[in-house]
């Protein structure tokens, strides 16, 4: 049985539900714990959800950490909240994940995620008999869903709140001597206009504001000022990082992605 992690914003929440629908039906679906970090609540529809709402935002990699730490069965999945899967996938991949010990990750691939508009989220990807390919290196698109066995789930570094997750995630069952996969020769539909990393970094920048503010206790206008000077500076480099940050991964330039970063002070092992 898998437990489903699904962290969310609901910033769409008619594809939020076609996934939550399709998930509830799944028999060897155990349970879907919805880390709703949007903080607004959400109404379950059934008892295999379990609704967690954090006092604040956790971000995607923490929401991930919480998810297993209170996960009942033995496989998991994390799922984005924007995307929708054929009926048949879970079942051939808990297959697949049972034909071999070395079997770490697996993931989605860059063929598989096709981006739909939303008014083609009425139906459900057509079942298809899915293919695996390992790989050795992460491909686009990788970390929109990866399915495992919690055992080869290595809890991410605290400082990844955003991004690299799945790329610790990857590498981390590289080092441990395991083989993760990529699923082709399926369909999984992919909203086109969300982008939920976007609306992450927006709220990284407001808990800036709120650790700036609670760090400066004796607030004169001159501390004011200086407070919203460094916020400011900070969100514009948040944008930079952001818009370079998605042109090197349109060019597929995954390691030069990971050296910009290092180079911000980012660290990815731990």
């Amino acid at each position: 049985m898998f437990s489903i992690i699904i962290p969310t914003l609901q910033l769409n929440k008619f594809v939020l539900n076609k996934l939550l629908d399709e998930l509830i039906e799944e028999e060897l679906v155990g349970e879907i714990i919805l880390i709703e970090n949007s903080l607004k609540g959400f109404e379950s529809k059934s008892d295999k959800i379990k609704i967690v709402i954090p006092q604040k935002n956790l971000f995607v990699n923490p929401s991930w950490n919480y998810g297993i730490s209170i996960a009942k069965y033995d496989y998991f999945g994390l799922i984005n909240d924007d995307i929708i899967i054929p009926k048949n996938l879970i079942k051939q991949i808990y297959e697949f994940l049972n034909t071999n010990e070395d079997i770490g990750l697996v993931g989605s691939s860059e063929i598989s995620r096709i981006k739909y508009e939303e008014e083609e989220f009425n139906s459900y990807p057509k079942n298809s008999k899915c293919e695996f390919e390992q790989i050795n290196r992460m491909t686009e698109g990788w970390g929109v869903c990866i399915f495992g066995k919690k055992e080869n789930y290595f809890i991410i570094p605290r400082k990844l709140k955003v991004f690299y997750g799945d790329d610790y995630l990857f590498d981390t069952n590289i080092k441990n001597n395991k083989k993760n996969f990529k699923i082709e020769k399926v369909i999984i539909k992919h909203l086109v206009s969300l982008s939920s990393q976007k609306f992450e970094i927006e709220y990284l920048y407001e808990d800036e504001i709120y650790k700036l503010i609670k760090n400066n206790k004796s607030l004169c206008i001159f501390n004011i000022f200086i407070i919203m000077l460094k916020v400011l500076l900070n969100y514009i480099k948040i944008k930079i990082i952001y818009f370079i940050y998605i042109i090197l991964l349109k060019l597929g330039i995954k390691e030069d992605v990971k050296k910009f970063l290092k180079k911000l002070g980012y660290k990815f092992d731990e």
